[in-house]
């Protein structure tokens, strides 16, 4: 079992129910998606256990059991292979551990009240929420008072330049 496997139960989300919502979004530079986290190791990968003595091994056993040249070289040939998935593997699993490092789960909640199904429920929450509306309308209005006003100046003052300098070519 490959040690990335239980990772997935932190990426589980929760459902939600009418009285709450739950937000679940991964706060790294990529996104891990199951598949990247349960997808299977190279196939020919040994276990972490079996690493260090696997090569030394191998190598032993060809170079001092069999003397022929060609067989020599064969033996090579598969220590290189051997090698070969021993970095694969462990280039494999750092790049599932430092995706795993580099993402965290930001879980928020927020809690609503059920509205009343009355016929003061839907007044009930206009009134409630009567601060943010009257919040924006005056955001709004300082907005557009800060933009329209020295607009309104610069017009002002475009209109009466051009009046003036028509009465003075008529006049």
């Amino acid at each position: 079992m490959w040690p990335l496997t239980p990772v997935l139960a932190s990426f589980l989300l929760v459902g939600c129910g009418e009285a709450g919502n739950y937000e679940a979004t991964p706060s790294g530079v990529d996104k891990i998606t199951t598949a990247d986290i349960s997808e299977e190791p190279p196939k020919e990968a040994p276990e972490s256990g079996e690493i260090p003595v696997s090569v030394p091994r191998i190598a032993y056993t060809y170079r001092y059991q069999y003397r022929l040249v060609a067989e020599l070289v064969e033996a090579e040939r598969g220590v290189a292979k051997v090698n070969e998935e021993i970095d694969q593997a462990e280039s494999w699993l750092a790049q599932m551990q430092g995706r795993v490092d580099f993402s965290a789960m930001n879980l928020s909640y927020v809690s609503r009240t059920p509205s009343s199904r009355g016929f003061l429920g839907p007044i009930r929450e206009a009134v409630r929420n009567l601060d943010t509306i009257l919040g924006t309308v005056i955001g709004a209005l300082i907005i557009l008072g800060a933009i329209g006003i020295p607009l309104g100046f610069v017009i002002w003052g475009i209109v009466w330049l051009v009046g003036h300098l028509r009465r003075r070519r008529n006049g």
